[in-house]
């Protein structure tokens, strides 16, 4: 099983340059702070050890940090799309227009 904090580290390694230390930072010091409160150097806490109120607290700070950089990440990519959308419209590149001739006929 992957360490807790996995899939947020994976989430940010992915988003590469999309994201700066500033908006990576909090989050990775969220996944440290909560792998602090399930596991020492030796392993896993255990269970009747953990703290629980502190684990979800800590839960909801990560969430929170991932929501905060997960709409930055969509912002930028929506404004991408409109930046692209109006050079293919200025470039006259409308690519889903079709200029055709037609003719109706009539079944009766």
């Amino acid at each position: 099983r992957p360490p807790e904090g996995f899939t947020y580290e994976l989430f940010l390694d992915e988003a590469g340059e999309k994201l700066d230390d500033d908006d990576k930072n909090p989050v990775l010091a969220n996944v440290d702070e909560l792998e602090a409160l399930i596991r020492t150097d030796d392993g896993p806490i255990d269970d009747d050890d953990l703290d629980e109120a502190a684990i979800q607290t800590k839960v909801k700070e990560l969430e929170e940090s991932m929501h905060a950089i997960s709409s930055k990440l969509y912002e930028a990519a929506a404004a991408a799309m409109a930046e692209e959308q109006v050079a293919d419209t200025e470039d006259g590149n409308d690519d889903d227009v079709v200029d055709a001739d037609f003719e109706v006929v009539d079944e009766d």
